[in-house]
Parts: C-alpha cells; structure tokens; sequence
C-alpha cells in the first residue's frame, strides 16, 4: 500500500512539475520566438534534465524504505518548490 501511495503522489508531483515548466517556458521563452510547449513536452524536458542532472544516488535511501514523516516532508518541499516557482515566474511575467 505504501508504495502505491508513494508511486501516486510521483506522479502527481511529475505532471504539476510539468505543468509549472510548461507555464514558465510559455511566459519566458516563447517570447523570444521559441513555440510554446504542450503539457507533454514539458514533461519530457522534465524527464531529460533529471535524466542528465547529477545525483548522488547512493546518498539518498530508496523511497520506500523513508519513514512516513521523511516522505511527507519530501513530498511537501517537492510542491512548495515547485508552487514557489510558478508563483514567482507567474509575479515576474507581469512586468514583461
């Protein structure tokens, strides 16, 4: 049961991730003469640059294996990240 929660909330935070990339490229880079990109393609550029970012793997401990407490407050800074950045790019693009 705790996995299936655990792969849940991924996914849920994936396509939010996804979507604030989405919104940001929309206000930031279409701009510039750049096509805007589709929730799909911000999903695939979100996949790409975790893909090829480096990450300590071995330092963090396989999800399911963090106490309740550890993934809640994993899960929780993953979305206010995420919300602090949109709403900053959503602040900053009204001045464009």
């Amino acid at each position: 049961m705790k996995k299936l929660i655990i792969f849940l909330v991924s996914l849920g935070l994936l396509f939010f991730n996804s979507f604030v990339i989405m919104k940001l490229w929309n206000w930031f880079i279409a701009p510039l003469g750049v096509i805007n990109v589709t929730l799909f393609h911000a999903l695939g550029i979100d996949i790409f640059v975790t893909k090829i970012s480096p990450h300590d793997r071995n330092k963090n401990r396989d999800l399911a294996e963090k106490t309740n407490e550890e993934l809640v407050e994993l899960f929780v800074y993953l979305f206010v990240f995420a919300i602090t950045s949109l709403g900053l790019g959503f602040i900053a693009q009204l001045f464009i």
